[in-house]
């Protein structure tokens, strides 16, 4: 099977669903949590950072601080006294900026990953305060050459080509290994093709839109005008689809019969961003979807795909991504928070992008691409120990003051991600050989 059979559910601003499936986005009041069934069902939420996002915690940038300061710490993993550099580029004296303390809530996260969003969440520093987060330093690709599409074709694929949809596709090769079907198998996000435009199974094309046309933005009338996707839309949309597969047939009575029972979604605005600048939020679609599935009892793995687009900073860095870790801070605190008495230990978030930044200014304000990067991994079921995994650099080992080289392959986290699900990674990664392992799970 391939991946382009799979349901994708897609969401972003000023577009229809917050889960067009919703027999399977019921609303947690229908099912008690005291009331669960007993099951053993896993989680794999995978958020994508599209543009080469950068400035979680190892890198910049540090509050106000970027544009002068070029934080580059140093720790030594599994220690419980890490000490921590922020260092001027340029100069070679750590001593000068050594900060002592450890990966924490308090140091070493961006100041706008500290704060809770209410007082019955956690902040993504108190996760990993908590035991409940791992940085993953200097992760990169085996290859790179700065490019956002070969770039994240690596991420996603594991090849140095663009094969989305082939069989090397390691997210393809595990779908089918584990035989997942459909419902368990979500896309969520923001500018990455809408409700049955180009990522949906169904084969809908402009001409079948009449007055509408299709955009990067979603459904727009007269291929300008924004204007929300209906349910009357919808249904007629899916009324013209002839020539389906079996798989896609059934994918588009299922659609047609639950349409009906979704709420239109008023876009989230995020004003930190810009006042014109609205996201919906696929984390708490996925909220939905992992409670839903957990309170009736699954036993299967569900993948959970986000991504989210416009990390590619190469202006206004520091008051842009600032607006764009706040918004993350909120949401995965939000997403742990329904998730932390239910099946929080049975779920793993994974943070990336495709590549990180370099560690000096532009004339902008903004960073350059990068190569190596910072990866984040949340779970309930982690193994104890100190929030960081793999290594980061010292000032030394910085190619040229300012590029990080990569000692962890991005694959290594997917590969024990998949082995903690409880499934074969050398299926999805035949060609992968392990390296040190990171040890992430318990």
């Amino acid at each position: 099977m391939s991946i382009s059979r799979r349901v994708f559910l897609t969401s972003g601003a000023s577009t229809l669903v917050a889960g067009t499936l919703s027999r399977f986005l019921a609303p947690s009041i229908l099912i008690g949590e005291s009331q669960v069934a007993a099951g053993a069902g896993q989680f794999f939420v995978n958020v994508i950072c599209s543009g080469g996002m950068d400035g979680f915690f190892a890198f910049p940038p540090l509050g106000s601080r970027f544009g002068t300061l070029k934080a580059v710490r140093s720790f030594s993993a599994g220690t419980a006294s890490s000490p921590v550099f922020v260092g001027v580029m340029g100069s070679s004296d750590e001593s000068q900026f050594h900060v002592p303390g450890v990966l924490s809530a308090g140091i070493g996260v961006h100041p706008l990953l500290q704060t809770p969003y209410a007082s019955d969440t956690l902040s993504i520093g108190g996760m990993l305060a908590t035991g409940q987060g791992r940085v993953v330093g200097c992760v990169g690709a085996s290859t790179h050459d700065g490019s956002h599409d070969s770039a994240m074709a690596t991420l996603l694929t594991g090849e140095n080509s663009w094969t989305s949809g082939s069989s090397l596709h390691w997210l393809a090769k595990w779908m089918d290994d584990a035989e997942m079907d459909p419902v368990q198998v979500w896309r969520l996000g923001k500018q990455i093709g809408y409700p049955f435009a180009r990522n949906g199974p169904l084969p809908i094309t402009v001409e079948h839109l009449d007055s509408f046309a299709w955009n990067d933005r979603g459904a727009s009338l007269g291929g300008s005008a924004e204007a929300e996707l209906s349910h009357d839309l919808a249904k007629e949309l899916l009324r013209r689809q002839t020539r389906l597969t079996e798989t896609e047939e059934k994918t588009r009575k299922a659609l047609e019969e639950t349409i009906d029972m979704v709420d239109l979604v008023s876009p989230f605005r995020n004003e930190v961003v810009r006042p014109d600048y609205s996201y919906r939020s696929p984390f708490r679609d996925a909220a939905k979807i992992i409670r839903h599935l957990a309170l009736s009892g699954s036993n299967r793995t569900t993948y959970v795909q986000i991504t989210l687009d416009n990390f590619d900073h190469h202006s206004a860095m520091n008051e842009n991504l600032g607006a764009y870790l706040s918004f993350l801070n909120r949401e995965i605190g939000i997403l742990q928070a329904e998730l932390a008495h239910l099946c929080w230990d049975r779920t793993v978030v994974t943070l990336v992008s495709e590549f990180g930044r370099k560690l000096a200014t532009g004339a902008e304000s903004g960073a350059d691409h990068g190569y190596g990067n910072n990866l984040l991994v949340l779970s309930g079921g982690l193994r104890a120990g100190v929030a960081l995994a793999g290594s980061l650099p010292t000032l030394a080992e910085i190619q040229g003051g300012y590029v990080v080289t990569p000692t962890v392959d991005t694959r290594q986290i997917y590969y024990e991600v998949l082995e903690w699900l409880g499934h074969d990674p050398r299926e999805a990664f035949p060609e992968y050989t392990p390296r040190v392992p990171l040890r992430l799970f318990a």
